[in-house]
């Protein structure tokens, strides 16, 4: 803000709006501001990147390193956890393939015993690397009392990074796939998703 409340005086307002007082009611929307006269004043400024401690810069490297994965290159690789690309629509029909009972568009993929394996519990409790309560199947995360996500037993689910999220109701013959346009943080799925899932369990209850 010392550095910024001097600087902003001498530029003109915008839309009426003195940035004098965008700097005292909300300092870093200076840093933010698109307005091309104000953009030597930016590169004035002194920059938070400039000012990481080394463990915020560690981080800080490995998200640009994420920004790479809307690149071809990315695209092409084969990354078994992580190589699927696709809409919701696509996700979608991808999956059903488990809660359809191992067809999808009349194409038999699946068995019924491999369906039932998916459910066979590998283990149960809080993964150190997500960070929260985790019941394993086999390949997918599966609904539990202590973190539930659906009112059926037999559903299995998995996140994607930035909030993507599938869910496979068996008992239902319901699979849900959501996938976001804006990245969100982590890779279990975010509130989005899980509010989509809600409203699809109470349309099925209508």
């Amino acid at each position: 803000m010392d550095y910024a409340l001097p600087l902003a005086g001498d530029v003109p307002p915008v839309d009426g709006f003195y940035q004098e007082v965008r700097a005292k009611t909300n300092p870093l929307r200076i840093y933010d501001c698109k307005v091309p006269a104000d953009q030597p004043i930016i590169d004035a400024l002194p920059h938070s990147i400039d000012y990481l401690c080394e463990p915020c810069k560690t981080h800080f490297t490995a998200v640009q390193a994420h920004l790479t994965s809307w690149e071809i290159p990315w695209r092409r690789a084969e990354i078994p956890a992580a190589g699927g690309h696709g809409n919701a629509r696509s996700v979608a029909l991808a999956q059903s393939v488990v809660s359809a009972g191992g067809t999808a568009r009349g194409v038999d993929l699946l068995s019924a015993e491999t369906i039932e394996r998916i459910f066979d519990v590998q283990s149960a409790g809080r993964d150190l690397v997500l960070g929260i309560g985790v019941t394993f199947g086999v390949g997918y995360g599966l609904n539990s009392p202590k973190n539930p996500i659906s009112p059926n037993e037999h559903v299995c689910y998995w996140g994607g990074w930035g909030g993507s999220l599938v869910v496979n109701d068996v008992d239902a013959g319901m699979t849900m796939a959501y996938v976001m346009n804006r990245m969100g943080q982590g890779t279990v799925g975010d509130d989005r998703a899980h509010r989509i899932l809600r409203a699809c369990y109470a349309s099925l209850d209508t």
